[in-house]
């Protein structure tokens, strides 16, 4: 069977899946549910070119999540023309100032290079597309979800996370290119990372972290908890990337601390104890950091350096503030970008060009792209999300906690990766955060439990 055979059978079930869960569910507004979770269950399969319908007039492309955003958009329009004066209203976030200022001006700086010509019209068009995927999910979902949608989706991201972990063992263990839809990276000694169903492992191993933050605070069966996480961190370590085991650990940590608050000295004195006795084991009595070190795992892989050439990059970034405080480079269209990489001595022609790599880090890329006050606004939106979630967890319930973690993990993603505005992550937010506010302002919060 071809790996095409395959990719079309898979977008055909995930399409299915996502209908009969649709249709036994109780939720009102189906459409909304049925795009969102196959969206989830089949975006790195079905936006593939084998599925995407071209449309030579536009110069572009219909791909399932531009269906999406525009479906949800046009949801949108209809409810509020035709329903305006019936359609209840919503409590306002405290974050939401923040995160329509950081839209409104972020529009407005790509309209401003469309005009100055660093834009072209397809680029702007993607990213266009990017921040309505954050803001439009916001507005419809938190408008209108309802607990069943809720736990449809949340339903969806645990299938995923399951399929991408199962496909990652095969992909490392008995077929490499086993439904492979993305580029290719080898982890050691000739071996291929695995990243599941998804186009690179990094995206793979993101998903699962958010999918272990789901499971710890929305699964109550021990069992079932314990055989998800299991699964999902097999997927995680033969991702063979190191920023996302960071971001796992981080979760456990965040959670730990978060759930276990009132005896965090015993905790703390506990897994001091441990890891001290792990160590004194490991070099004094049997050695197996020393053999460790040796093996071709750590040296080509582990132990490789990757820090260098990204500070060379954000030297670069902080070496040009004086020229795109206010508006930005624009794209990596501009000059500044093109000489800046080469400056670094560690990129070629390629990189300088944006054909690939990047500055590696959103943060920077934003400041670099289009300006100080952006990134200042991108900062502030964060921050504000994060406090809210932390004190509705702590004041309100526990499901705000896989807020608070998705959040953490988005944050600390962006420090060593550029997962920009048009990336599928900013689909996720804007999913996760309607929900969110509207767990918070319906009072859904039978969205605890998924699975008994």
């Amino acid at each position: 069977m071809t790996h095409e055979v395959i990719n079309i059978i898979y977008a055909i079930l995930a399409l299915l899946c996502a209908l009969i869960m649709t249709l036994k569910s109780k939720t009102d507004h189906k459409i909304i549910t049925f795009l969102i979770s196959f969206w989830i269950l089949g975006e790195s399969v079905v936006s593939l070119d084998m599925f995407a319908i071209k449309l030579p007039a536009l110069g572009g492309d219909l791909q399932l999540k531009r269906v999406v955003i525009l479906s949800l958009t046009g949801y949108l329009v209809f409810i509020a023309l035709v329903k305006f004066r019936t359609s209840q209203k919503n409590e306002k976030m405290p974050y939401e100032k923040f995160l329509f200022a950081f839209t409104l001006w972020f529009l407005i700086v790509i309209v401003y290079h469309l005009f100055d010509g660093m834009l072209n019209g397809k680029q702007f068009v993607v990213l266009f597309q990017g921040i309505l995927s954050l803001f439009v999910p916001y507005l419809v979902l938190k408008k209108y979800a309802d607990d069943d949608m809720i736990r449809i989706f949340f339903k969806a991201f645990l299938m995923i996370g399951i399929i991408t972990s199962l496909v990652a063992i095969i992909q490392f263990f008995i077929d490499p290119q086993f439904m492979r839809v993305g580029h290719t990276t080898i982890a050691f000694a000739g071996r291929l990372r695995s990243q599941g169903i998804f186009w690179s492992e990094y995206q793979h191993s993101y998903v699962l972290a958010f999918a272990i933050a789901l499971v710890l605070v929305t699964i109550q069966s021990k069992r079932l908890k314990i055989f998800l996480i299991s699964l999902f961190l097999i997927g995680i370590i033969l991702s063979f990337h190191r920023m996302s085991w960071i971001a796992t650990f981080l979760v456990f940590i965040v959670y730990v601390v978060m759930e276990k608050r009132t005896n965090i000295w015993k905790l703390i004195l506990t897994s001091g104890i441990v890891l001290f006795t792990l160590y004194v084991l490991s070099t004094q009595v049997i050695s197996i950091v020393d053999e460790f070190t040796q093996s071709q795992i750590y040296q080509s892989r582990l132990s490789s350096d990757t820090i260098t050439n990204r500070l060379k990059f954000y030297e670069m970034v902080v070496n040009n503030i004086n020229k795109i405080y206010l508006w930005g480079a624009g794209s990596t269209s501009n000059s500044l970008y093109y000489h800046g990489m080469l400056s670094t001595g560690v990129v070629d022609e390629k990189w300088a060009r944006g054909e690939e790599g990047g500055i590696h880090n959103l943060y920077l890329e934003i400041l670099f792209f289009y300006g100080i006050l952006l990134l200042v606004l991108f900062c502030l939106m964060l921050f504000s999300m994060l406090r809210e979630y932390l004190k509705l967890f702590l004041s309100y319930h526990k499901i705000f906690l896989f807020s608070f973690l998705f959040l953490s993990i988005y944050c600390t993603m962006n420090l060593s990766n550029s997962f920009s505005i048009h990336n599928d992550f900013t689909f996720m937010l804007g999913i996760m955060l309607g929900c969110s506010a509207a767990i918070y302002g319906k009072q859904l919060y039978s969205g605890e439990i998924i699975i008994k």
